[in-house]
């Protein structure tokens, strides 16, 4: 398991900025130099460092090297914008909170999350402690979305501690 003593000796951090940088030669023959950015987007669209021959997600990173101490289980990105490791971008989460927080997937029809189209109604529903909860049918995707965003809203509060 990676330190935070050694995560701070090998790396810097901007919170401000969200970026890393090296802080000692690093690489397999120690020919990146101190001050070369640190991390590259991966196929899943996060930043990943690699450290001892291991890698890393950079907002897991920020936020143990920002706080000093492992990250829950859960790091979300609140604008979601996975590349943007700013830290008062992160915030701690359930996997609820995390999943609640993505976008719309690729073969959403109406363009509102949790609205689908049943013959000429909409349906909007919510998937709640791991169980698909229907809201109901309205007679416009936009009534059921705003239906859909007051329900969420009660249903899936944000984490009250760090990184809110």
């Amino acid at each position: 398991m990676l330190t935070t003593e050694r995560l701070r000796h090998m790396l810097d951090y901007d919170s401000d900025t969200g970026l890393f940088t090296w802080r000692s030669p690093a690489g397999r023959w120690g020919t990146i130099k101190p001050g070369t950015p640190a991390g590259a987007p991966m196929g899943n669209g996060y930043i990943c460092i690699g450290l001892d021959g291991k890698n890393y997600s950079a907002h897991r990173l920020a936020w143990q090297h920002f706080y000093g101490d492992v990250p829950p289980n859960y790091i979300d990105h609140i604008n979601r914008v996975k590349t943007d490791n700013r830290i008062t971008n992160l915030r701690e989460a359930d996997k609820s909170q995390n999943v609640q927080n993505t976008g719309l997937r690729a073969d959403n029809q109406t363009g509102y999350r949790g609205v689908t189209k049943a013959g000429n109604k909409f349906v909007a529903t919510i998937r709640f402690n791991g169980r698909q909860i229907r809201l109901g049918s309205f007679k416009t995707a936009e009534s059921a979305s705003d239906f859909y965003e007051v329900v969420a809203a009660k249903l899936h509060t944000h984490y009250e501690g760090r990184g809110k």
